[in-house]
């Protein structure tokens, strides 16, 4: 919002100076233009430098929420371990128990260490430029 808001200032001072190719207010201070490429040349490196910020943010936020999904799933898998551990010591005899949820802790344990060493390069593999 405050990058179109910006937009429309910055435009609206355009169309409001062309005529006179006098002095613009942008935020990197007032300039005074002698001729109309100067002044359109100034703009747009007014309007390109707010888009670098604009892509510079989104992609903070697109990072993040991979961290966030990444994180969220991890919980939901360690529920499902806890409830598969619960359902397997709920039909075997009272004997079995300790060998049921030893099994479910060490699934969980090399689940983990899969993820960390194969699967992390799927999930957050570097770029080759496609």
């Amino acid at each position: 919002k405050q990058w179109y808001q910006r937009r429309v200032r910055v435009l609206a001072t355009v169309q409001g100076n062309v005529q006179g190719l006098g002095s613009i207010q942008l935020d990197s201070g007032s300039v005074n233009y002698d001729n109309f490429s100067e002044f359109k040349e100034a703009v747009n490196e007014e309007l390109n430098e707010e888009i670098e910020l604009l892509k510079e943010s989104v992609a903070a936020a697109n990072r993040s929420t991979d961290i966030m999904w990444l994180i969220l799933s991890a919980c939901l898998v360690f529920w499902m371990q806890a409830g598969f551990a619960l359902v397997e010591v709920g039909t075997v005899s009272m004997k079995n128990t300790k060998n049921i949820l030893v099994k479910n802790l060490l699934d969980a344990c090399i689940g983990c260490m899969s993820f960390y060493v194969i699967g992390f390069a799927f999930a957050f593999g570097g770029n080759n430029g496609s």
